[in-house]
């Protein structure tokens, strides 16, 4: 019987993979699993993530589904998740690595608590930001508060979100909120999601003590990613009646200031980067001029 399904979306991850499914095999030896990757690489891409699983020797304990069409982060887990046996759901990136065993914690977890529907752990790479404010909860330097607030652990499951990048979900209260919206090709599926099992009376937990790591680099500032966050947010915004001119206004505040200490600080990259967030959101949110 399976307990656990992995399910990790991948495009061109084909020089990330072994590390992951390996980290799985190493600490989750013991326990009922099955591993689904989703991968939404056009042919070429699919066709070096299947050669290197071929390399590495996993072709017979993982299934790939190729997904060319590509309908985003929440549409690929959906995939999975439909074909998935296992009574929890682990979505995890593959450019997570696990650090120690965390499936038989989860499982205690959810069977101690049936509202329990979804749990996530502290993740270790980057800034080691667990959880962020969601949209609608955001106020001025939200996010630098954030940052404390995670050193601190004080995660509030009816303002923050949980990173998705390793998370564990009961499989039947996921259903019964109905997956992921796949009207969200990437971002803000989190805040979404969280939302919908507080709406449904389900609890979210994040455990401190346990972790993971996730391989957070320095990227450069990617103006078409920010663009398709935005579009999520306004989505997002509209799909849960939000204020969006408030939350747009503190958005840009924020921006704006951190714009003026990159100057005085004389960070010409910061600078430009701040300003070309700024002009994306303006030209994607109509702002009133109240």
């Amino acid at each position: 019987m399976v307990e656990f399904s992995y399910i990790i979306v991948t495009y061109l991850s084909h020089k990330l993979i072994e590390e992951a499914l390996q980290s799985i095999s190493q600490y989750e030896e013991s326990s009922s699993y099955e591993i689904i990757i989703v991968d939404n690489s056009p042919i070429e891409g699919h066709s070096l993530l299947k050669e290197k699983i071929l390399q590495i020797g996993y072709e017979n304990r993982v299934k790939i589904i190729h997904n060319p069409a590509n309908n985003g982060y929440g549409g690929g887990n959906n995939i999975g998740i439909k074909q998935a046996q296992g009574q929890y759901i682990i979505v995890m990136n593959p450019d997570v690595r696990l650090m120690e065993p965390l499936q038989q914690d989860a499982k205690a977890r959810f069977i101690n608590s049936l509202s329990l529907a979804m749990i996530g752990y502290q993740q270790m790479g980057g800034e080691n930001i667990s959880f962020y404010r969601k949209p609608e909860w955001t106020f001025f330097l939200s996010g630098w508060i954030m940052k404390l607030r995670n050193k601190q652990g004080k995660f509030d499951s009816k303002k923050d979100f949980l990173s998705g990048a390793f998370i564990f979900l009961d499989k039947e209260k996921f259903e019964k909120i109905g997956l992921f919206d796949e009207q969200i090709f990437m971002y803000n599926e989190e805040s979404d999601i969280s939302n919908r099992f507080i709406k449904s009376n389900f609890d979210i937990a994040y455990i401190p003590t346990k972790k993971y790591s996730h391989l957070l680099d320095e990227r450069p500032f990617n103006r078409n990613a920010f663009k398709n966050e935005m579009i999520s947010l306004k989505y997002y915004l509209s799909k849960h009646n939000f204020d969006e001119q408030r939350i747009i206004r503190l958005y840009l505040k924020e921006l704006n200031f951190k714009k003026i200490i990159a100057k005085v600080l004389n960070k010409k990259q910061s600078i430009k980067r701040f300003s070309e967030m700024m002009n994306e959101m303006k030209s994607i949110f109509v702002i009133s001029n109240k």
